[in-house]
């Protein structure tokens, strides 16, 4: 799914294990590889990464969510804002995602991610 650029399948599968096993293994494939591809797939990334610090605080789960969010930010504002001439106005699906990726680093534990929120 998220090779043929649909990482939202691959989140459903994740949801829809209820096997803890397979779903932390999802949840480091989706964070992983969404974080190679990039572009939008950061957000997939983020949640992923998001999910994964709830259950183990491995230093390359931050990592990989602060990238992720800050990946994901860099991407909207630089395809989707700026390719849109400027204008301040995004989609309603972006105004979302963002919020969702501000939510996420906001919520955090980590200093970092309060400090990028703050930032951004």
């Amino acid at each position: 799914h998220i090779m043929a650029n649909h990482p939202e399948e691959a989140w459903e599968c994740y949801l829809q294990t209820e096997d803890s096993h397979i779903s932390y293994e999802i949840l480091q494939l989706i964070g992983n590889e969404c974080y190679r591809i990039g572009g939008e797939q950061f957000l997939y990334s983020a949640r992923s990464f998001n999910e994964l610090l709830k259950i183990d605080s491995y230093p390359d789960y931050i990592d990989g969510l602060m990238g992720a969010c800050v990946g994901y930010f860099r991407d909207v504002l630089l395809t989707k804002w700026h390719n849109n001439g400027g204008v301040s106005r995004l989609s309603k699906t972006y105004s979302d995602s963002l919020r969702e990726v501000m939510d996420i680093l906001e919520s955090s534990a980590l200093p970092k991610g309060r400090q990028i929120a703050a930032t951004i």
